[in-house]
């Protein structure tokens, strides 16, 4: 979850100010791993946790084309510093 927390604050650096960000995420709590590699799921209240007061959701939506509660997708708004 670290991972998380730092690329926010990478993308935060480097956005304009007022700026908008796309993220979509795999949907749940879990930590899955695949092939040798890891992947976090994210809700809204455990993503929301990483934005520290650097950006708002202006909007989350599940998505459910695939599987019910697959991916879901933030709609991010950096803060004005």
């Amino acid at each position: 979850m670290d991972e998380c927390r730092q690329s926010l604050k990478a993308q935060y650096c480097v956005v304009n100010e007022g700026g908008i960000l796309l993220h979509a995420l795999w949907y749940s709590n879990e930590l899955k791993e695949m092939e040798g590699m890891r992947f976090q799921q994210y809700t809204e209240s455990s993503f929301s946790q990483f934005l520290e007061r650097r950006f708002e959701i202006l909007e989350a939506k599940v998505y459910t084309e695939i599987e019910e509660k697959d991916p879901i997708a933030f709609i991010l708004k950096q803060f004005n510093s």
